[in-house]
C-alpha cells in the first residue's frame, strides 16, 4: 500500500469513527472479507429491519394524516403513497 493509500485509509477510518464506526471492526471486516478499502460497517439484521419498519410505521401516519406525502421516503414507500395515498 502506498503512503498515500494509507493516508487516504486513515482519513477514511477517522471519518467512520465519527460516524460511530470501531476501527479496529472496520479492519477486521476489510480483511474477513477480502475488501480493498475500508466501508461502514452494516448494523445488525434486526436493527436494519427495526428501521425498516420505522419508516414505514411514520409513511403510514404521513399518509393516514391529511394525506400528505413525507419529505423522504424509500422508492417503495412511495409507490405505496403513490397507491393508496
Amino acid at each position: 500500500m502506498t503512503e498515500q493509500a494509507q493516508r487516504l485509509a486513515l482519513k477514511r477510518l477517522e471519518a467512520l469513527r465519527e460516524q460511530g464506526d470501531d476501527p479496529r471492526q472496520v479492519i477486521d471486516a476489510t480483511i474477513l472479507n477480502g475488501w480493498r478499502g475500508v466501508f461502514p460497517l452494516k448494523p445488525p439484521p434486526e436493527a436494519r429491519q427495526r428501521t425498516r419498519d420505522e419508516e414505514r410505521r411514520r409513511v403510514y401516519e404521513a399518509i393516514r394524516s391529511n394525506n400528505e406525502e413525507p419529505e423522504e421516503m424509500s422508492d417503495e414507500d412511495a409507490a405505496i403513497f403513490r397507491i393508496f395515498g
